[in-house]
C-alpha cells in the first residue's frame, strides 16, 4: 500500500490494484529508483525490464520508463523469448496495452522470427519459448519469414510442446511444413504418428507431401505454404569443379548430390560428440548415402566440426557389400570461404580390422576457431557428391 497525506486526512491507494499480478514483486524496486540519488546509474535488470515498463508506465515514472526501454532494445538481439515471455505474464490476447508497449512486443517478435536460431541456441531461450502462449507460438512458427537451418526445427520444437490430445497446442501442427522435413521425421511420423495430429491433420501432412513429392499425380501446382524457410544458398559449381578432373562423371551432373544446412552460430551449444545427419540421397543405381556432422568434433578431436560420408545399408544389400576405390568430395560454402575436401576409399560392411566401413571423412574438416569464413548468419552449408564413372 502506498500511503499519501492531504491536509489533515490521509488516504492509501492500494497499488496492486493498478499492476497487475505479474509486476507486484517489483514494488521494492520501482522505490529504489523513484528515491536513488544518482537515477542515471541505476541498472534495469534485462530478466524484468518488459515488468519494470509495465509498472513504470503505469505508474507514470517516466525516467524508468526510459531506461527500461533503453536496455530493451539493447538486448533483443539475443534475448527475445526472455522479453515476450515477460510480455505475456501481465498480457493476453485481447489486452489493450500501450503504445509503446506494443512496439516492444512488435519488436521481439520480429527478433524472434529473423533471428530465430540464435534466439532459441541457449537453454534458457528454448525455455521461454516454450513458455510462451499458443496463439503467440502460431505467428512466430508459422511465419513465412521464419528462416531455419530445415524444416525439422519446427517439427522437434511443436513435439516438445505437445500435451494431451485435447491441448490447444495440438493446432501448431499447422506451422509445421510437411513438404520439407526430412526423410527421417516423415517415416517415423508415419510409423508412429504422434498422439496430438489428429486424422484430419495428419491427412492433410499427407496430402502436402504427396503434392510436394510428385506433382504430377495433381493438376494444380502446390500452395504456396509449401514454400521452403529454409536459409539457402546457391551450390558454387565453380568452386566445386575448380581442378576436378572428368567433371561429368561427378554425382552432381545428374542432379545427385547431398544437401545440407545447420545453425552453427560460434558452436558453443554444441556438446562434443553431438550428431547431426542429412538426408539420404541415392547416387547412381545402387550408393545411398547421407552425411554425417559432429558440430563440436568427434571422439578423436575437439573445437573443430568433423564431417563424414556415411553410407547406408539398404535391405536388399548382401551382408558384405562393398563399394570399391569409390571418389567422394565433401564442401561447405555460403560464408566468404569455400572449402572442399575430396578422398577415395572403399566403403563397406565390416573392415579388415573388424571395425565400421560404412563412413570417412575428415575429424577435422574445419576448426571451430575459424568458422567465421564458411558460415552466413551463423548458418553452415555442407554437400556430399561421388564419381559414378
Amino acid at each position: 500500500h502506498l500511503e499519501l497525506q492531504a491536509g489533515s486526512g490521509k488516504r492509501k491507494s492500494d497499488l496492486t490494484e493498478l499492476l497487475p499480478d505479474a509486476c507486484h514483486e517489483l514494488f521494492e524496486h520501482l522505490l529504489d529508483f523513484v528515491y536513488s540519488a544518482n537515477q542515471a546509474s541505476f541498472e534495469v535488470s534485462m530478466r524484468q525490464a518488459v515488468l519494470i515498463l509495465k509498472a513504470s508506465d503505469v505508474l507514470g515514472i517516466g525516467r524508468l520508463s526510459a531506461r527500461a526501454l533503453e536496455g530493451i532494445r539493447a538486448s533483443l538481439v539475443d534475448s527475445a523469448p526472455n522479453l515476450l515471455e515477460q510480455f505475456y505474464s501481465f498480457s493476453t490476447e485481447s489486452s489493450q496495452e500501450s503504445e509503446t508497449l506494443c512496439m516492444v512486443r512488435e519488436h521481439c517478435l520480429a527478433a524472434m522470427i529473423e533471428r530465430f536460431h540464435p534466439q532459441i541456441a541457449g537453454e534458457a531461450g528454448m525455455a521461454s519459448l516454450l513458455r510462451l502462449p499458443t496463439f503467440v507460438l502460431q505467428e512466430i512458427l508459422g511465419s513465412d519469414q521464419l528462416v531455419i537451418a530445415h524444416e525439422d526445427i519446427v517439427y522437434d520444437i511443436v513435439v516438445k510442446l505437445q500435451g494431451q490430445a485435447d491441448d490447444p497446442r495440438s493446432s501448431l501442427w499447422t506451422c509445421v511444413r510437411w513438404a520439407h522435413v526430412s526423410g527421417g521425421v516423415w517415416r517415423s511420423v508415419l510409423e508412429q504418428r504422434p498422439a496430438t495430429l489428429d486424422q484430419q491433420a495428419f491427412a492433410d501432412a499427407l496430402t502436402t507431401r504427396l503434392k510436394h513429392v510428385d506433382r504430377t499425380l495433381f493438376l494444380h501446382s502446390a500452395p504456396g505454404s509449401l514454400k521452403s524457410r529454409s536459409h539457402s544458398k546457391e551450390l558454387p559449381l565453380e568452386v566445386i569443379e575448380s581442378g576436378t578432373s572428368n567433371i561429368s562423371a561427378w554425382s552432381w551432373r545428374q542432379g545427385q548430390c547431398i544437401r545440407f544446412c545447420i545453425y552453427i552460430g560460434d558452436g558453443s551449444q554444441f556438446k562434443k560428440e553431438d550428431i547431426f545427419y542429412s538426408d539420404q540421397v541415392r547416387f547412381g543405381p545402387t550408393i545411398v548415402a547421407r552425411l554425417m556432422v559432429y558440430p563440436r568434433g568427434s571422439s578423436h578431436v575437439r573445437d573443430n566440426i568433423s564431417v563424414f560420408l556415411q553410407i547406408v545399408p539398404q535391405t536388399d544389400w548382401p551382408n558384405d557389400w562393398k563399394f570399391e576405390n569409390t571418389a567422394y568430395m565433401i564442401f561447405a560454402w555460403g560464408g566468404p570461404e569455400h572449402i572442399r575436401k575430396r578422398d577415395k576409399f572403399t566403403f563397406r560392411s565390416v573392415r579388415y580390422d573388424g571395425d565400421d566401413g560404412a563412413d570417412r571423412g575428415w575429424h577435422d574438416f574445419i576448426s571451430l576457431a575459424d568458422i567465421e569464413s564458411y558460415i552466413c548468419d551463423g548458418f553452415l552449408h555442407l554437400g556430399a557428391a561421388v564419381r559414378l564413372g
